[in-house]
């Protein structure tokens, strides 16, 4: 565990003074109890460290109580973010990749101690008590500030751009409308948002575009989480809300009380036969929520037992090959009847129809367990244990794939390291420098299956495929998949669109400004501006030819975001270092815990060159 150092006082005490205290205080007022209530929260079978949700509807949210001494305490909301969310996911066993945080006591006010304050975890630690803090019962709250988290169970996670309706409704036509980012659901900001907008979501969701209708002011109620977008600006023609101009994903200057909402007008179906399919709220025809015809109405299926046997079955009907289920109401939830539920396909049936289930119109579900499918749009043809990388502007980057089954899928990045990365550019013919993996889903998210998870290579294996896999491992959605950047030197020196160490500034107005940028395998990546300072901002002017006095390290909202993937954090410079890849190791490229999407270092050089 890090603790934060702190000057001690005459009123400090020690962690194990401080819970023998309080344990004397909860003694005192028992023995006060006509005057006073008093509750100590003594649970003898709580471990130091163990983590609890209380106060949520769900068993996936609520306020952190840590356990510590055998009592739960509560923490303190200051510096709570999504990386301290995460941790506290991932200990519970959630989607540790799908983390809100909330804070001002949003799940109600806890009692007892208040454990820790000021939680900086950096996203990858395993338990809450690893992140630093400022020391137990160091801190300077009250309960009204005690921190909770929204998680996600695995089952919920979504896909990138599906959308859904949510919030204070009586059908389920109309709602909030939230939109899926890396594994999150989000809202949208009403400012501009219009019928086209609306027309486009509403499209997307399966309802007619005609009539429909743009709600604003959190009508439906206030989300939580982020605000995904804001200034919507569709044609109308769109296919996905994602696809529309916008601001700028998470650029906006929005509060909950500005959520944005439709009311759809519902599909007036010609009439349909009984046991015909179609998709709907998917990216393309290949996707999307499963829906059923019966006596000319269209209806969804229930996820429950639902399975990749029942989604071959759906695919192969619709013209497909092959297909993965999807359960969780992936692509939004429907509207109507719910016709089937513990579909139990054998794989090989012609229809869903020939499928064993309960029969049509018998369920015990809600919406929120509609299943979806992810269908393969043509036969695919891979060598079993190849890797490529997706998505990436150049060969030697992207996302990481490896074919299985003769089926392309993605790898999950748990516990994936550099000796992982090194294996995966060493079988793509990358074998000479650093291996760069780069977070927080940069080249987009994957489809189809998560192949693999938990890896442990040692870096020397020819193949992914040979390394180990552990006894246990995670289970992951799409916003978890693993992205690498591989070197693309060769013993004739660098081969690629710029000098491994070089540096330049963008975004800036003149040629002496702007956020700093560094080139390692070909690309250019941006800096957190964790710890920047004028030592760090001095040498990127020395390297670029600029004087070194007078220099301004420059952190978020002066000049506007990188567009590359984020490379370093917290560079250590002297000031006297000639280039700034001598202030840091480079095994340290792709990690980093910055903390805001626009946190980007940048500097001000002097205008006169050297």
């Amino acid at each position: 565990m890090s603790v934060v150092n702190r000057t001690s006082s005459p009123c400090s005490h020690s962690a194990s003074e401080a819970v023998a205290m309080w344990r004397r205080s909860t003694v005192l007022c028992a023995t006060l109890a006509l005057m006073a209530v008093c509750t100590a929260q003594i649970d003898d079978d709580c471990l130091d460290g163990d983590l609890r949700l209380r106060g949520g509807e769900k068993e996936h949210e609520g306020r952190v109580e840590i356990c510590v001494s055998g009592e739960w305490g509560t923490v303190c909301d200051d510096l709570w973010d999504r990386y301290n969310a995460k941790v506290v996911c991932n200990q519970l066993g959630f989607n540790y990749s799908a983390a809100i945080a909330v804070s001002r006591a949003h799940y109600g006010e806890g009692s007892g101690p208040i454990f820790l304050d000021n939680v900086a975890c950096s996203g990858r630690e395993e338990r809450l008590t690893d992140c630093v803090h400022n020391g137990l019962l160091e801190h300077n709250c009250g309960h009204h500030e005690d921190a909770g988290v929204y998680c996600q169970p695995v089952e919920e996670a979504c896909l990138d751009g599906s959308i859904r309706l949510a919030g204070e409704r009586e059908v389920q036509n109309e709602g909030r409308v939230e939109i899926c980012n890396q594994g999150q659901w989000g809202t949208v900001c009403d400012d501009r948002w219009d019928r086209n907008d609306a027309a486009v979501a509403c499209a997307q969701l399966g309802f007619l575009q005609n009539d429909a209708i743009p709600v604003s002011r959190a009508m439906y109620g206030q989300g939580i989480g982020y605000i995904l977008y804001d200034e919507m600006d569709c044609t109308g023609l769109e296919r996905n809300l994602s696809d529309c101009r916008s601001a700028g994903l998470l650029v906006n200057d929005c509060q909950h009380s500005e959520d944005a909402g439709v009311l759809c007008r519902p599909r007036e179906d010609s009439p349909c036969s009984n046991g015909e399919l179609r998709l709907t709220g998917g990216r393309d025809s290949t996707e999307g929520r499963v829906e059923f015809c019966f006596n000319g109405r269209w209806g969804t299926v229930c996820d429950d037992r639902f399975g990749d046997s029942d989604a071959r079955v759906i695919c192969r009907q619709l013209g497909f090959p092959a297909g993965y289920g999807q359960s969780g109401a992936t692509f939004g939830q429907g509207a109507g009847p719910i016709f089937l539920d513990d579909l139990d396909c054998l794989g090989n049936e012609t229809t869903l129809l020939s499928c064993r289930h309960d029969g049509v119109g018998f369920h015990n579900c809600q919406h929120s367990e509609d299943a979806s499918v992810i269908c393969l749009a043509a036969e695919e043809r891979c060598i079993e244990g190849d890797v490529r990388l997706m998505n990436g502007d150049y060969p030697n980057e992207g996302r990481v794939e490896i074919c299985i089954s003769n089926h392309w899928g993605t790898v999950c990045d748990y516990l994936f390291d550099a000796s992982d990365a090194r294996v995966v550019c060493n079988q793509l013919g990358y074998t000479n420098g650093d291996v760069i993996q780069v977070q927080d889903g940069y080249y987009g998210a994957g489809r189809g299956m998560v192949w693999l998870s938990g890896l442990e290579c040692s870096g020397n294996e020819t193949r992914l495929l040979d390394c180990p896999l552990p006894y246990s491992s995670r289970s992951c959605s799409h916003s978890s998949d693993v992205s690498i950047i591989c070197p693309i030197t060769a013993s004739g020196g660098t081969v690629g669109r710029c000098s491994d160490g070089a540096v330049r500034l963008v975004n800036g107005s003149l040629p002496n400004e702007g956020l700093v940028e560094i080139c390692y395998n070909g690309r250019w990546g941006a800096i957190c501006e964790d710890q920047w300072d004028t030592l760090d901002a001095t040498v990127v002017c020395h390297q670029m030819g600029f004087p070194g006095d007078s220099v301004i390290a420059v952190g978020k909202s002066l000049f506007s975001s990188s567009s590359g993937p984020i490379f370093l954090d917290s560079v250590d410079c002297q000031g006297t270092e000639s280039r700034l890849d001598e202030c840091f190791d480079r095994s340290s490229l792709g990690t980093h815990s910055c903390r805001d999407v626009s946190g980007h270092a940048g500097v001000i050089c002097p205008c006169e060159l050297l």
